[in-house]
């Protein structure tokens, strides 16, 4: 995450943690900072981590994928047995949760068999914020039919005539066919920031997913 005076946060639970200090409720005491730290470190650290395999270029199958779900229900139940026993209310820990947790029924991995689980997503998911937000992605989403299309059709900037200037900030290697790729792209009076994930498939990189922010310089 960028903020305004050009600083980057990254990792969830530090932009979480900023976002409470920023905006509140903010803990009242040191040991509710150290349990807030605390939850969040899990779910970054457990169960999002746990939840990654099922996103990769090549979706595991069969053996393996019975077993990354075998360990999925462990860090799941510890979870539940941990956080999901006491209403605590709804919060940054809380909201983190819900969309990680939810990624199993996108990836069709059943856990209807955690009691806890169930009524916690109904319950978070019943928030008027929360159905806004959902909607508001969703109507974001695009298959990849529909996109190509769109992006057929664009007009380059050098046929409108338009100024363009790019650079690569950084390129961070996780092992040899992984990457993340930072660029700055300036197009007239709109700078966007890109984050690119890429893989190296067959000795070529290819780009798997993208996400961009951008500020627009308002004219005199």
């Amino acid at each position: 995450m960028e903020l305004d005076d050009g600083t980057t946060l990254t990792e969830n639970a530090a932009v979480l943690q900023w976002i409470v200090d920023t905006y509140g409720p903010k803990p009242s005491s040191d040991l509710e900072r150290a349990k807030l730290v605390q939850e969040l470190s899990y779910i970054s650290s457990e169960l999002h981590k746990a939840f990654s395999p099922f996103f990769a270029a090549v979706a595991p199958e069969g053996e393996a994928r019975d077993a990354l779900i075998a360990k999925l229900r462990t860090r799941i139940a510890h979870y539940e047995a941990t956080y999901l026993q006491d209403d605590r209310g709804f919060g940054v820990a809380q909201i983190y949760a819900f969309v990680v947790l939810c990624w199993a029924g996108y990836q069709k991995i059943d856990i209807s068999d955690f009691t806890a689980v169930a009524p916690f997503l109904a319950k978070i998911g019943e928030r008027p914020s929360v159905k806004a937000a959902i909607e508001a992605e969703m109507a974001l989403v695009r298959s990849i039919d529909e996109y190509l299309p769109v992006v057929a059709a664009r007009q380059s900037p050098l046929s409108l005539g338009e100024q363009r200037n790019g650079a690569v900030e950084s390129i961070d290697l996780a092992g040899e066919n992984t990457a993340l790729v930072r660029l700055r792209c300036s197009l007239n009076a709109r700078h966007y920031t890109d984050f690119l994930s890429l893989i190296k498939e067959e000795g070529r990189w290819q780009i798997i997913a993208k996400v961009f922010q951008f500020q627009e310089t308002k004219g005199d």
